[in-house]
Formats: structure tokens, C-alpha cells, sequence
């Protein structure tokens, strides 16, 4: 939702910017800011799309019904990258999320150490 907001703030930011540009007969620079916000106007539906389908996959697995089409891959790829809530490790945050330290709980069997 996050990301949805910011392409939403650039979007409209864009659009004014070309408006001013247009006014100032600047065609370049209104060609390339209108290009942006077009460009953010296809940020915005992929967001939501993809917003729409991991909503329709955490109702699914709530009320254990399958999981529609391609969810179950986004499904198992969200679940392998969200942080584990039983995680209480320092190097998870000092590493970017890249490792655990070797007594953490949530650290997977095939993780590297």
C-alpha cells in the first residue's frame, strides 16, 4: 500500500509539473514529465493488481479455500520472504535480511550459516 501511495504523489506531482511546462511552452520537458506520469499510472495498476491478489490469497488460506491461479506463487514467494515473527536475532538486521544467527529460532534448515 506503501508503494501504491508514493506512485500515486509522483504521479500527480508529475502531472502538475507538465501542466506548468505546458504553460511555459517548455514541449520537452511537458513530453517527458506526461511520460512519467503515464509510467506511473502503470506502477499504479501493477501495484494493484498485485495488492488484489495477495488479499484474495490470505482470504483464502484464512477460510482454507484453494488458492486462486498464480497465488500460490506469490503466496509461497511472500511467505519465504516476510520476516518470521519468532525472530529475535541481531544479525537479521544487521545483514539487510540476508542471515540469521546460528541460535535463532526461525532460521530455516537449508539457510547458509
Amino acid at each position: 500500500m506503501t508503494m501504491l501511495t508514493v506512485y500515486a504523489v509522483a504521479c500527480f506531482a508529475a502531472v502538475y509539473a507538465g501542466a506548468v511546462a505546458v504553460e511555459q511552452d517548455q514541449l520537452l520537458n511537458t513530453v517527458v514529465l506526461f511520460g512519467a506520469a503515464a509510467v506511473m499510472l502503470v506502477a499504479i495498476r501493477r501495484e494493484a493488481a498485485h495488492a488484489v491478489v495477495l488479499i484474495r490469497t490470505v482470504t483464502a488460506i484464512r477460510h482454507g479455500l484453494p488458492l486462486p491461479g498464480r497465488a500460490d506463487d506469490i503466496a509461497r514467494i511472500e511467505r519465504a520472504t516476510a520476516l518470521p515473527s519468532r525472530c529475535v536475532c541481531e544479525a537479521w538486521w544487521t545483514t539487510l535480511g540476508t542471515r540469521h544467527d546460528r541460535r535463532c529460532p526461525a532460521l530455516p534448515t537449508k539457510e547458509p550459516r
